[in-house]
């Protein structure tokens, strides 16, 4: 199966950042992209902050998208990418759930693809906003998404290989 990790990063020059978006962080207390800390430019790729964490790290063989938004698919080869692997199923990961994951998600849908997301392989920095953005996508019937816990998930994916 295949597996592809996102990552928010924007180029050094960030001609690929939004005015709207820079000017975000124009508040007390808050930081800009592209603003230089003590591990590099705040969400600027190739900066030692703006890594995937050692854990989770891609292997070989496995894809990398580096996006300039929330979600996956806007301005990269995302959707391409799932084409070409003849992907239609897509299990979801990572953070933060009330924003990247919840936003790839809602076009992973608009677009055809049937998102399950891993709920307890997700994370936000508000507990309450992980538990009620997963709510809110598995609302109706499933509407926008499903969502399974990953021994759940291992096990049917198990009984299916069987």
């Amino acid at each position: 199966m295949p597996i592809i990790h996102t990552l928010e990063s924007h180029k050094s020059d960030l001609s690929d950042l939004k005015d709207n978006k820079y000017n975000r962080g124009n508040l007390p207390n808050f930081l800009r992209i592209g603003e230089e800390l003590d591990l590099g430019r705040i969400l600027v790729r190739g900066s030692c902050g703006n890594n995937i964490v050692d854990m989770v790290a891609p292997m070989p063989g496995e894809y990398v998208v580096f996006k300039p938004g929330k979600t996956a698919f806007y301005m990269t080869e995302f959707d391409d990418l799932l084409q070409s692997l003849a992907i239609t199923h897509l299990l979801v990961a990572g953070v933060t759930t009330e924003v990247c994951m919840q936003s790839t998600v809602r076009e992973a849908t608009d677009r055809g693809y049937e998102p399950l997301i891993i709920t307890d392989a997700t994370a936000s920095y508000f507990e309450r906003y992980r538990q009620q953005t997963i709510e809110q996508l598995v609302a109706q019937g499933a509407l926008v998404s499903w969502a399974a816990n990953s021994t759940v998930l291992l096990k049917a994916l198990a009984e299916a290989c069987d």
